[in-house]
């Protein structure tokens, strides 16, 4: 009788403790409305946690800190875990939103208070999304680690890693006019400008490269402050992030007349393109992409682009403000044996034939890009994965390849980072700029350089300046 009463009991007690239970989700419930986060009693926002719908492929997950909510997470919709229940509650829809994996990209800022979600960005934020349990998710992410062993691999993330005035903005134009493509022009410069910020710039570069923009401070900053940086970059100055410069005339090129970027929108942006290219002459060494390599999260593919070390230095010369000199002396010496002992270190490297770099390294030279574009983007394409070059691309190669489109003098007020090339003017248009002994004394703190890439050198005057004999020889190495 005792046990029958027990149960009688229980049974009696299950629809009063579901009750309790419904109460206690309803208090932990919070709705976020156009970013911003609804009063509610501190002791509560100490615990609490939520989650906002941004459209339909991606949440963000929030916890409240304060006064005001602080945005954790930004998580792709179909990479929450099967176990973890968004519940969406809006007018439009009501269910759950599954899949089989793990949080990807933690950002902290504040949405009350944020200069990176200006308002129309906040009213866009369908904010009526609750996560269920968001310590589990945590807690699932930590004791997983083996979720993030297999690389996304259709998503391709490519370096293009040179020297100054080594046809890089030309071979990025590639990568610049595919429109999946989300292309940066020289992030490493920030590293400069704020050094307390990134003593390591390779966690940096990882970050740029899985579109981890909130981890990057100043980032924005500098694309703002930078005209030439953001306005070499076509998806930051096309819509969503700039629909403003298609009236911009040649000549204000690099007076960029877009809003302001903001964080959000970039990351957005970036994480919605299928692949990323960074082109970079601020990176030394080779070898210090080996942790990036080996990320399991990037699918990495490093192209080594490399010029005459003769035609850089005097290209360089030729930059007005450089400090650059193409006469004989300390300065001469100095200059070009500095550039020839980074290009030699780094093909050291790749003479050591690390396993890490198998299958991620491609070593190009400008001048063959120059004399074939096509066939050469061609090959960039089928070593990267990115299969046959999209019309948009070879539109550009054919339009920035002729005669009429490059001058064979600059003009006063253009740039001189042009990415307009002739193949049968630009090469080795430097042999007829130059007088012997100039290059006679580059050539012999050179001379390695110029023969493991596949330059001829000169001995005469006759030599130097016979239009019939290339100085650019089969090139053994790929």
């Amino acid at each position: 009788m005792v046990k029958i009463r027990q149960k009688r009991c229980i049974i009696t007690l299950l629809p009063l403790l579901g009750i309790l239970l419904l109460l206690f989700g309803i208090f932990q419930t919070k709705i976020v409305q156009d970013g911003n986060l609804a009063s509610t009693s501190k002791s509560i926002l100490k615990t609490l946690q939520f989650a906002v719908k941004v459209n339909d492929e991606r949440v963000m997950l929030l916890e409240p800190m304060r006064d005001e909510s602080k945005l954790v997470k930004v998580v792709p919709v179909d990479t929450l875990h099967s176990q973890i229940h968004v519940h969406i509650q809006d007018d439009h829809s009501n269910g759950s939103l599954l899949s089989s994996e793990g949080l990807l990209a933690i950002k902290e800022v504040s949405l009350l208070r944020s200069n990176t979600l200006d308002k129309s960005s906040k009213t866009a934020l369908i904010a009526q999304h609750k996560l269920d349990n968001p310590t589990d998710t945590f807690r699932f992410q930590a004791v997983n680690p083996a979720l993030h062993t297999t690389p996304e691999h259709s998503k391709i993330q490519i370096l293009i890693v040179t020297n100054r005035r080594s046809g890089s903005s030309f071979l990025g134009q590639f990568f610049n006019q595919h429109p999946d493509v989300f292309f940066q022009f020289e992030p490493l410069k920030l590293t400069e400008w704020k050094q307390e910020f990134y003593p390591d710039g390779i966690e940096y570069l990882r970050h740029l490269l899985k579109c981890q923009f909130d981890k990057t401070p100043y980032l924005v900053e500098f694309y703002n402050r930078e005209p030439l940086h953001r306005a070499s970059s076509k998806v930051m100055n096309d819509f969503p992030l700039c629909n403003l410069t298609e009236s911009l005339p040649k000549k204000s090129r690099y007076k960029v007349r877009c809003p302001p970027l903001e964080t959000l929108p970039l990351i957005q942006t970036c994480q919605k393109k299928q692949h990323q290219t960074i082109k970079l002459i601020r990176l030394y060494s080779i070898a210090s992409l080996e942790p990036i390599a080996l990320d399991h999260d990037i699918n990495l593919k490093i192209i080594h682009l490399v010029r005459d070390p003769r035609a850089t230095y005097i290209s360089r010369s030729r930059i007005p403000g450089a400090n650059v000199s193409s006469v004989l002396g300390k300065s001469l010496d100095a200059g070009i044996s500095y550039l020839c002992r980074r290009i030699n270190r780094n093909l050291d490297f790749i003479r050591s034939q690390p396993a890490w770099l198998q299958g991620k390294y491609k070593l190009v030279r400008y001048e063959d890009i120059a004399n074939n574009p096509k066939k050469l983007a061609q090959e960039i394409y089928k070593f990267t994965g990115l299969g046959q070059l999209p019309q948009e691309v070879l539109k550009w190669i054919q339009s920035n390849t002729q005669k009429s489109a490059i001058k064979p003098n600059m003009q006063p007020g253009e740039s001189h980072y042009s990415t307009t090339r002739n193949a049968s003017q630009v090469p080795e248009a430097w042999r007829y700029e130059v007088p012997l002994k100039v290059v006679l004394r580059m050539q012999e703190f050179c001379r390695e350089t110029l023969r493991y890439l596949g330059y001829r050198e000169v001995r005469t005057t006759k030599e130097l300046l016979d239009k019939n004999r290339s100085l650019v020889a089969q090139l053994k190495t790929s």
